[in-house]
């Protein structure tokens, strides 16, 4: 049995071993010279814990924007891919809807450029992602290519 700071108990529970007790002798658990430091110990954990918690966190959550961005933007370059080698399609029509597809997603100074040839279409899009912390990782650049479609 554990017996708290500054409370009583009953000395044959407390006894050390190879002692006796009194029968209804009571001893004094003393906190020494400083009082009980529990509480400070504990606290000092949760000043050093509490920051390492939180930027795990919020690292854990800009890894998933940084995630999500690189498919926005990937999406938008594929879009764009797919209305610039249709028959009918168009560069302003591919650009148009690569910008719309980046700007659902998020993404911000959205650059695209669209090359179509007569058996292949590229496209390079540019943007920037929104993140907590700027440390460079935030300006992602993605590809597309696909076959250019001819009417025969």
């Amino acid at each position: 049995m554990r017996v708290a700071a500054g409370t009583t108990a009953r000395a044959a529970t407390t006894a050390r071993p190879g002692t006796t007790a009194r029968p209804g002798a009571t001893a004094r658990v003393s906190r020494g010279a400083h009082g009980d430091q529990r509480g400070l110990n504990e606290s000092l954990q949760w000043a050093v814990l509490f920051p390492v918690l939180l930027l795990a966190i919020l690292g854990t959550v800009q890894a998933g924007v940084l995630m999500h961005g690189h498919n926005a933007a990937t999406a938008a370059a594929r879009t764009a891919a797919d209305v610039a080698s249709a028959y009918p399609g168009s560069i302003a029509d591919a650009t148009a809807a690569a910008e719309r597809v980046a700007a659902a997603g998020g993404l911000t100074d959205v650059v695209v450029v669209v090359r179509r040839g007569p058996t292949r279409t590229d496209v390079d899009v540019q943007a920037t992602i929104p993140v907590f912390f700027d440390i460079g990782q935030g300006r992602v650049s993605e590809h597309a290519s696909t076959a250019t479609e001819r009417v025969s």
